[in-house]
């Protein structure tokens, strides 16, 4: 057990390197959470990972291709034929087996569908019905593959004829399959299947992952310190940890965690379950791609400020001395209600930016950068402008675009409202 948690306690750079080396077992990367191992194989690249690949567990390869092939609600096909190219690479078909044993057929009926031309002949026959079609059973069955992609129609043919030599029955009810059902509806019970596979994960549907990203007022978080329980949200004790595994080193937050678990390291792993869970639910609250690993690392960070924008908050409307209390803080509010109460001063800072956009006249023009703030101030997750100090002293670098990172202190957020109203003044 010890064990087990040495190695999910690993950053995520650290055990991609671990994995790339193969300083892990067989046995030991099929105990990793599949969340965990597949952001893992995705740093260290799929074209680079395919003894890895061939080292999941059933459940990790399938959960694998969730979340490579997914965009929202919708298969990602660039993705898809990327996995193929790399299975493709594979001297033997040891990897195609792998792979067709995992993905979800009705993906595979989805490409057949809207690429495959299938003509059946109750006698065979020499002549193909187009210059392209090809024939797996001496002319009883042609096909013809059109993707638009050379590489794609050879690839596609090769599963094809593999599932032929391997499994002939099979290939044909997959032929019949085009006749009874349209590529909407196998994307559609598809996508419902691959939500169900990866709440095992502990990744919430649509309908939590908003409420957990609902903003929750002071007012209600308050009363929650002279409750006697908090809620606890199972939802977090599943098999998903961190994305990526950071260290907390912004104030309060960081205090705040070291004095949680000073009496009991352990409490650590329960900390990472919740800002798992949150990072999870915010993900599919903002329809990130699973497979964008660099937007999941800044809304990593995104996550982690709201929570020290909340704890900030909480710890500014209680005395003094609740600064020795951040462990009934921890047992009765929790980290995701002081995630959501961060979210509330997010919430606020958006209204106010809206505000002043709606009140400029129809036609002004405002420099880029200032045009760049204000989108993000309002975006579906604010970010704070890198650039915002400069811009305050010097108006000549308005031409230029600032970069963004996360909110992590209400000051940041004190500092983008003092700064819209005179720039925009100015501007008008």
């Amino acid at each position: 057990m010890n064990h087990e948690l040495n190695l999910i306690s690993l950053s995520n750079s650290q055990l991609a390197k671990k994995l790339y080396h193969g300083e892990l077992t067989e046995q030991e990367i099929k105990q990793l959470p599949a969340q965990v191992v597949y952001l893992a194989l995705k740093t260290i690249g799929l074209d680079s990972a395919q003894e890895i690949i061939t080292a999941l567990s059933p459940h990790q390869y399938q959960l694998a291709l969730d979340f490579e092939f997914w965009s929202d609600d919708r298969i990602n096909e660039n993705q898809v034929w990327n996995w193929l190219t790399v299975i493709d690479e594979n001297t033997d078909f040891e990897a195609l087996d792998n792979f067709l044993k995992q993905v979800d057929q009705n993906i595979l009926i989805f490409f057949i569908c809207k690429y495959v031309q299938v003509e059946v002949h109750e006698e065979p026959t020499e002549m193909p019905p187009t210059a392209q079609a090809y024939t797996p059973d001496l002319g009883y069955t042609w096909l013809t593959i059109e993707t638009g992609n050379v590489e794609n129609d050879r690839k596609l043919g090769k599963i094809l004829a593999y599932i032929f030599e391997q499994n002939p029955d099979y290939f044909y009810r997959l032929m019949y399959m085009p006749h009874s059902c349209t590529p909407s509806f196998l994307e559609e019970t598809s996508f419902l299947a691959k939500e169900t596979r990866i709440s095992t994960e502990g990744i919430p549907e649509l309908k939590l992952a908003w409420q957990m990203n609902s903003a929750l007022e002071i007012k209600a978080i308050l009363p929650l310190l002279k409750n006697a329980t908090k809620t606890d949200y199972n939802f977090f004790k599943k098999s998903n940890y961190p994305l990526p595994k950071g260290v907390y080193s912004i104030e309060p937050l960081r205090t705040f965690i070291q004095t949680i678990i000073q009496d009991n390291q352990n409490l650590i792993f329960d900390i990472e379950y919740d800002f798992a869970g949150l990072l999870n639910a915010a993900i599919v609250f903002c329809k990130i791609d699973f497979s964008d690993f660099e937007q999941i690392q800044k809304l990593a960070e995104k996550v982690k400020g709201a929570v020290n924008l909340g704890l900030e908050k909480l710890s500014n409307e209680l005395s003094d001395e609740s600064i020795t209390n951040y462990a009934l803080i921890y047992k009765q509010v929790g980290i995701q209600n002081l995630y959501r109460l961060g979210l509330t001063e997010l919430k606020n800072l958006k209204l106010f930016a809206q505000k002043i956009i709606r009140e400029l006249p129809p036609d002004t023009n405002l420099e880029p950068a200032l045009t760049v703030v204000l989108e993000t101030l309002t975006s579906l997750f604010p970010e704070y402008p890198v650039l915002i100090d400069e811009l305050k002293q010097n108006s000549a670098i308005l031409n230029l675009l600032p970069t963004t990172k996360a909110f992590e202190k209400l000051s940041e957020l004190e500092e983008a409202k003092a700064f819209l109203q005179p720039v925009i003044t100015m501007n008008l």
